[in-house]
């Protein structure tokens, strides 16, 4: 028995490594030196299709621009993980919590939990 919960432990970890490293590379994707790029933390919402992603990246003159906060959004139906940009440097990791929720609070017509939370 504990054989089977330990493996069911480590295949939720390894799926949630997949999708990680997916929004990794959406963002990756958007950047103007994707190999510059050093990540963080990866903080995916309650339903897995979007994520916050933590990434410091070189600018158009070479130089790190920082940690900023990316935004990422899965298509559930065909699993492929977009970027919508970069959020502005004061965005901490909470505030791109709350920009996921409201964006999926509308997208669902659920319009009143945005304004309640």
């Amino acid at each position: 028995m504990k054989r089977i919960a330990i493996s069911l432990l480590c295949l939720g970890a390894v799926a949630c490594n997949a999708e990680e490293n997916a929004a990794r590379d959406a963002v990756r994707s958007s950047l103007r030196d994707p190999q510059s790029a050093i990540f963080g933390e990866v903080k995916l919402s309650a339903n897995g299709n979007s994520a916050c992603v933590t990434v410091n990246a070189k600018n158009g003159f070479g130089g790190y621009e920082g940690n900023r906060q990316a935004v990422v959004h899965r298509n559930p139906q065909t699993g492929v993980w977009t970027s919508t940009g970069i959020l502005d440097d004061y965005a901490d990791q909470a505030f791109c919590m709350d920009v996921i929720s409201t964006t999926q609070n509308l997208l669902t017509g659920n319009a009143s939990a945005s304004n309640s939370q």
